[in-house]
């Protein structure tokens, strides 16, 4: 048995509907286990600090949607273990 994770952070400024979209696909595509998934930030004095920002509801929204994702490939998970040692 193997467990794959993945931290993804969405919302990072210039990310359009459809690179969400991909990162969804991806998602969905690959088999995790577990999602660390958070919406960026900015943090002072970096480049993309500079940036244009997408709305924080834009990245809340993009965070949970992922969140939701990633607790659906848990459970699977955890079903397909069911009477395994």
């Amino acid at each position: 048995m193997l467990g794959l994770g993945a931290d993804i952070m969405v919302g990072f400024p210039g990310e359009t509907d459809e690179d969400f979209a991909q990162t969804v696909t991806l998602v969905d595509a690959l088999p995790f286990t577990y999602l660390h998934v958070f919406p960026y930030s900015a943090r002072n004095g970096t480049p993309a600090a500079k940036m244009p920002q997408l709305p924080l509801a834009v990245r809340k929204e993009r965070a949970a949607r992922l969140r939701a994702a990633g607790d659906a490939a848990l459970q699977a998970f955890l079903d397909r273990q069911i009477g395994r040692q």
